[in-house]
């Protein structure tokens, strides 16, 4: 299940209003309704009763926010595969604790640990040595 779901339910049990929430999280009113939407498919149920004077959860809403906030810890994690660039400049404006990088762009004031190495194998079934293979002869890692 999605953190964004489950923040997005959290947050409306709390402002019982989509706008608030909506505000509350920097996200659309329709993000939220979408989400809650979402959610409510996958649990096949109604979590909330929109009216005009705000929103209340039902029974099935209530119920489930004690799973809700049992699964959602202080500590969330948040995984995202992107460019290290994009990455370290996240690290160094603090959006971002931690980060596994490939090969990563070294800056003086961050830590880095190697914490794996990847070692590729030539195989070929054209040559011996390695002379006798040309780059079109070559398998590539995507």
């Amino acid at each position: 299940m999605q953190i964004e779901l489950l923040d997005t339910f959290l947050d409306l049990i709390e402002t019982r209003n989509f706008n608030r929430s909506a505000d509350r999280l920097g996200v659309t009113q329709s993000t939220v309704s979408s989400r809650i939407r979402t959610l409510e498919g996958l649990l096949g149920k109604q979590l909330f009763i929109r009216n005009k004077s705000g929103t209340e959860p039902t029974v099935a809403g209530l119920r489930f926010e004690e799973h809700a906030r049992a699964v959602m810890p202080k500590l969330a994690i948040y995984v995202e595969i992107d460019y290290s660039n994009q990455m370290i400049l996240d690290l160094t404006t603090g959006s971002l604790d931690l980060a596994v990088l490939y090969s990563p762009q070294h800056f003086p004031d961050m830590h880095y640990e190697q914490i794996a190495e990847e070692s590729f194998v030539m195989v070929s079934t054209r040559g011996i040595t390695l002379n006798e293979i040309t780059p079109t002869d070559y398998i590539r890692a995507n």
